[in-house]
């Protein structure tokens, strides 16, 4: 994974982190540069499309949402995919079940 000494602590310490205490905190609040340079790094931000801006609040929800990957993130055998795209095999479907359901979608709204 390439992380320093220091990597493995801090993520451990973020995955205890109280979400209240993370509140307007950055992920880049919690480490420092080298561990955006890590595999580690590299195959959790591409497969969770994350940036090193955005909150640990949702970068701690993802680490204990997905933490049983750790160790098989290397081939990604964990992460159920769909034979189509998620649009088409998950939101068009799910969006005609609910219109059969008499749900009205409202859209062009701001």
């Amino acid at each position: 994974m390439d992380f320093s000494m220091r990597d493995p602590e801090r993520l451990l310490k973020l995955v205890r982190a109280a979400e209240e205490s993370l509140a307007k905190t950055r992920i880049t609040d919690w480490f420092d540069a080298e561990f955006f340079v890590t595999n580690f790094w590299l195959k959790w931000s591409t497969t969770f499309a994350f940036q090193p801006w955005h909150s640990a609040v949702e970068f701690r929800r993802y680490l204990h949402r997905f933490m049983l990957e750790f160790a098989r993130i290397d081939t990604l055998a964990g992460v159920k995919r769909t034979i189509y795209n998620q649009y088409d095999s998950m939101v068009l479907p799910l969006k005609a079940w609910l219109a059969d359901h008499g749900v009205h979608f409202l859209t062009g709204a701001t």
